[in-house]
């Protein structure tokens, strides 16, 4: 005769603390952000204040190539666009009136 072994049962769960067997418990859930700066990384900061910077830079050199090419017209050809000659730069930079201009 053999020896049988007993057989193991299933584990039971353990009892609820307050008698919900058949009902789950919630889980809380943490933000992921809960530990991370709301400020952009300091590596972003600078690539975009040096995208700031480059931009800034061409709209100098830009403006003042077109400073440079206004002051190469003679003075007929500027009267055609509107300025004169003392209003060049203002009409560059984007502080020119035109409204004052026809009282000049």
């Amino acid at each position: 005769m053999r020896c049988r072994r007993p057989q193991a049962s299933a584990p039971t769960a353990p009892a609820s603390p307050r008698g919900t067997t058949g009902r789950r418990r919630r889980m809380t859930t943490i933000s992921q952000t809960a530990g991370r700066s709301l400020r952009p990384s300091s590596s972003g900061g600078f690539f975009t204040a040096l995208a700031h910077a480059a931009s800034a830079l061409f709209n100098r050199l830009e403006r003042r190539s077109a400073v440079k090419t206004l002051n190469e017209l003679d003075d007929r050809a500027l009267r055609d666009i509107g300025i004169t000659r003392s209003q060049i730069e203002d009409a560059v930079y984007g502080q020119f009136k035109t409204e004052l201009s026809r009282y000049l």
